[in-house]
């Protein structure tokens, strides 16, 4: 009886050793516990009291950075007190392979539709012909106005002669082949008087003096030569019928400059053979009005006909008054045309 009571106490021995193993085992992990709660609680502290990240919101959550935006930047370091400074944290995240934007390449400003670009190398512009320098402007300081008239010699003409000879003044007179052997004796004293002569061709008919370079070309050369063989004198100075534009484009123009003849048309028209007889009182006013507002030397179209003779009178009164001298056009002058 005594041999089985001794089991049971030798196995409540055993379950005691186990039961303490057990506890102290506890007790050891509950004093290892406190001490973690110790380090977690300094640095929780510690880390409460670094300064706010400037990249933090207004609910005190810091803001998603972007990676992109943020590669390749430096962390400052923030000083604290006590002149120490954090370790630097470095990010564990892989940064994408990406590189920065590059730079817009800077291009030329576009120029605006319809303009030219301005070229690198200046260009030399070509010289635009000047009006006409009055003669006598730089020695007396006089204004010069220029009277020239078109279809002579007519009957006419010799009235014009007396008036300007009277007035003792001269001009210039644009002639027709056929005009110059119709009236050979007018043509002669255009000449004699001191009266500069010019050439106007000999058909007179749009249709056919501008058929082509070649044939106002031919028109000036018989005009010439009929001038000569009457006057005996030959000219450079050509006027065309009813002026240079639009007919006497560059090619006509190269032409005519090439074979030596000194283009001229008009500033300042009578408006004398805007009809078939135009009143004197509407030429008059006509070239008063158009000279007191130009601002050059004024080169004024008439024509040799009746009414012109008599507006005359009246416009040399007045241009005098007016304080101009009149003299006769010369290759010397730079001339007035439609195309300068």
């Amino acid at each position: 009886m005594q041999q089985i009571n001794k089991k049971p106490r030798k196995r409540k021995g055993i379950m005691m050793a186990v039961l303490s193993l057990f506890v102290l085992t506890g007790l050891y992990g509950a004093l290892e516990y406190g001490k973690g709660n110790q380090v977690q609680h300094a640095k929780t502290t510690e880390k409460e009291n670094r300064p706010l990240d400037l990249a933090a919101t207004d609910d005190g959550e810091p803001e998603p950075i972007d990676v992109e935006r943020e590669a390749g930047t430096e962390v400052e370091p923030v000083e604290q007190q006590g002149g120490k400074q954090p370790e630097q944290q470095v990010s564990t995240e892989q940064k994408p392979d990406k590189k920065p934007p590059a730079e817009p390449s800077k291009k030329p400003p576009e120029q605006p539709a319809g303009e030219k670009p301005q070229p690198s190398v200046p260009i030399k512009q070509p010289e635009v012909e000047k009006r006409p320098d009055p003669q006598g402007t730089k020695q007396t300081g006089q204004q010069v106005a220029y009277l020239t008239f078109d279809d002579g010699p007519t009957p006419f003409t010799p009235q014009i002669l007396d008036l300007l000879k009277a007035a003792d003044v001269k001009a210039t007179f644009f002639l027709l082949s056929g005009q110059i052997e119709r009236y050979p004796d007018v043509a002669k004293r255009i000449v004699a008087e001191g009266h500069a002569v010019g050439l106007h061709g000999v058909t007179h008919v749009a249709s056919k003096i501008y058929r082509s370079p070649q044939t106002v070309l031919q028109e000036m050369d018989t005009c010439n030569d009929v001038l000569q063989k009457i006057t005996g004198v030959r000219t450079d100075l050509i006027r065309v019928p009813f002026g240079s534009y639009p007919h006497l484009t560059l090619p006509y123009r190269e032409a005519i400059a090439h074979s030596g003849y000194q283009l001229w048309d008009w500033n300042v028209d009578s408006t004398d053979s805007s009809a078939l007889s135009v009143p004197s009182d509407q030429i008059y006013r006509q070239v008063i009005e158009q000279v007191t507002h130009l601002k050059h030397s004024p080169v004024i179209l008439f024509h040799d006909k009746k009414t012109t003779s008599e507006a005359l009178p009246g416009i040399l009164q007045q241009l005098q008054a007016k304080g101009y001298g009149m003299h006769r056009l010369s290759s010397d002058l730079p001339p007035v045309t439609f195309w300068n």
